[in-house]
């Protein structure tokens, strides 16, 4: 394959991105959580990676630190998330998960494997951890160049 076939393909794979996170964002949508996709998104991010700082989850999530730390809230008072010190910030608490986040983070995993496992059954093991890293291998990538161009 020559180079320009090679990034034809990638822009595709970029187009297939996208269109692939849309149609996840309107499924996720469709589904009410405390604080929306974002809330969804920090009590899984804290249920697989632990405890984070609000400045932390920001940049994952790609929002602002005021934007996430409404979400943060919102959580503390379902009961779902709880402050913890933070050994490498002082003025920075990291957010965990309390027992009934925890509780709540298990199901939306379950559910969200059930999703796959009723949307696309046909996939196999091999193909999706092909996928999961060359997409990490990307992210990575692209990550470098948004560090880069921080303030």
């Amino acid at each position: 394959m020559s180079h320009s076939g090679r990034e034809s393909t990638l822009l595709e794979v970029a187009d297939e991105i996208y269109r692939a996170y849309f149609a996840l964002q309107d499924i996720e949508s469709r589904q009410s959580f405390c604080g929306g996709r974002t809330g969804r998104f920090v009590m899984l991010t804290i249920y697989s990676a632990g405890s984070m700082s609000v400045p932390d989850l920001a940049y994952r999530r790609a929002l602002s630190r005021q934007r996430m730390q409404q979400v943060v809230d919102l959580l503390m008072e379902e009961g779902f998330l709880e402050r913890q010190a933070n050994p490498r910030h002082k003025t920075s608490s990291l957010m965990a998960l309390t027992r009934t986040g925890r509780r709540k983070a298990k199901t939306l995993v379950r559910q969200e494997k059930q999703f796959f496992k009723d949307r696309i059954p046909w996939v196999g093991q091999r193909k999706i951890q092909t996928c999961r890293e060359v997409l990490q291998e990307l992210r990575l990538e692209l990550e470098k160049e948004r560090l880069r161009n921080q303030p």
